[in-house]
């Protein structure tokens, strides 16, 4: 079962126990599926529709969007693939999310949260 069905498998338990109110599962929930950031709209489900999450492709994206991307997208604790990066993107990355790997030659920035 994937990282993002435990989660929900959790908070429905949660609230089943009690110990979460249907109020407030639904606040979560409402920022489940997706979620804008202004610059980026990322799509939280799309692991569970596709079997594998959002790629972010950083080319003509800041280094800071890069990073609040993909800071957005840890803290689901879901695995993540930046394409099209670089170093400096990944140095950034790597202050902010410690599993970060790169790969030079592909340009790719691998984050494993499974």
């Amino acid at each position: 079962m994937s990282q993002l069905l435990h989660r929900l498998n959790a908070l429905l338990q949660s609230v089943r126990d009690g110990t979460t109110s249907v109020e407030e599962a639904l606040e979560r929930l409402k920022h489940l599926p997706y979620e804008d950031l202004g610059f980026a709209h990322l799509d939280h489900h799309r692991a569970l529709r596709q079997g594998f999450p959002e790629i972010v492709m950083a080319q003509w994206k800041t280094t800071e969007q890069v990073v609040q991307i993909v800071q957005r997208m840890a803290e689901r604790h879901s695995p993540i693939l930046v394409t099209r990066s670089g170093p400096e993107v990944y140095e950034a990355l790597r202050a902010v999310v410690e599993e970060a790997v790169y790969h030079p030659l592909p340009r790719l920035i691998v984050v494993d949260r499974e």
